[in-house]
């Protein structure tokens, strides 16, 4: 058991953490292009405050609304109608900041530009709450069956200590995901 393994194990008050300057701001945005041998795509990104913020569940349920593989926003207006051959979101959430990307793939003789503007155009209808009523509460039950689903995985569980530790997340914080995205409204 852990108990009996663990039980007598005390934390330290002695951890140090390493201590880096803060990256700079972007005020402006940055173009980096990069040739190689792969296909072309696009990848644009924002920078948010880290795991532990209360802006994360917001940017997870806009990655759902977004992409979900069936109904965000990517998913019906762009990749189904084939307006570029595939655009994605994703949040990557880390312990001192947090990126939430987009990731576009051009048709044949389509530019860079063009996929970029397309997904640009969708992130204006979520602004601007230009998308069915229906899809929010359906995100957040998908997220909800989710993670329901991982509760059952013992490598899922053990992830979510570590995630919880690695990103100063309290364990409070971490259980009530659940019951805080429940109650995003449009």
């Amino acid at each position: 058991s852990i108990d009996k393994y663990f039980g007598t194990w005390k934390k330290s008050d002695n951890l140090s953490y390493p201590q880096y300057a803060p990256v700079k701001e972007l005020t402006a945005p940055r173009d980096t292009t990069v040739v190689g041998q792969e296909a072309a795509f696009m990848m644009m990104g924002w920078n948010f405050p880290g795991s532990a913020s209360a802006e994360i569940d917001t940017l997870q349920v806009i990655d759902h609304i977004l992409a979900n593989g069936k109904a965000g926003l990517f998913d019906l207006n762009i990749n189904q109608k084939m307006k570029c051959q595939y655009a994605a979101s994703m949040l990557d959430g880390m312990n001192e900041y947090s990126q939430f990307i987009l990731y576009g793939m051009p048709m044949p003789g389509q530019s860079l530009k063009d996929v970029r503007d397309i997904m640009l155009a969708e992130i204006e209808k979520l602004k601007k709450g230009e998308f069915s009523d229906d899809l929010l509460p359906s995100v957040i039950n998908n997220i909800k069956l989710d993670y329901n689903n991982s509760l059952e995985s013992n490598e899922w569980r053990a992830n979510e200590f570590v995630d919880a530790f690695i990103n100063h997340e309290t364990w409070q914080d971490k259980v009530n995901y659940i019951n805080r995205i429940s109650k995003i409204t449009k």
